[in-house]
């Protein structure tokens, strides 16, 4: 190689297009703004289907309705369904169990991004249409356990959510 041609080929990795290596060997993602791997191809039919046949409505007596959660917004930040959320899950593995964690929501035009975290992390990703939420989950450290994932924006406190096993909600 050349001096010029490996002047521009550093130029470029340094410019960090084409060059990017991680050393976990997971592709750090551009789309979602956690820097995290993305959930990859959502198939929209699917999770339509999957939303057809939950009931997630917002109602007074949905497991969701209770005030279970601690605040994990600073300053009473709750204008917007982005910022930091507590968040439970229940099914699969937990059964009628509930799993507590912490998640953060971002909003990108009409796609949104939940990050959850317990004793593992998850990134949702999808569409926003009104007070629809619907997507997919994919657990960080075990592609495998991916799937749709549907919610309800309630309020800016609260999020009623279903996975393919049980419910995933998030309050504040």
């Amino acid at each position: 190689m050349n001096y010029k041609n490996w002047f521009l080929l550093s130029l470029i990795c340094v410019a960090g297009i084409g060059c990017s290596k991680n050393n976990n060997s997971q592709t750090i993602s551009g789309k979602n703004p956690f820097g995290v791997k993305d959930v990859g191809e959502i198939n929209y039919e699917e999770v339509q289907r999957f939303a057809s046949s939950s009931v997630l409505n917002g109602a007074d007596n949905d497991p969701n309705a209770e005030k279970w959660a601690e605040s994990q917004t600073p300053n009473g930040e709750t204008g917007t369904m982005e910022g930091r959320w507590s968040s439970r899950w229940s099914g699969g593995t937990m059964g009628s169990e509930w799993r507590k964690g912490k998640a953060q929501i971002k909003r990108v035009d009409d796609t949104f991004f939940i990050l959850y975290e317990d004793n593992g992390k998850y990134l949702i990703e999808g569409k926003i249409e009104k007070d629809s939420l619907a997507g997919k989950y994919k657990n960080l450290n075990d592609e495998a356990d991916a799937g749709p994932w549907v919610g309800k924006l309630v309020s800016n406190d609260r999020i009623d959510g279903q996975w393919l096993q049980g419910r995933w909600d998030f309050r504040r």
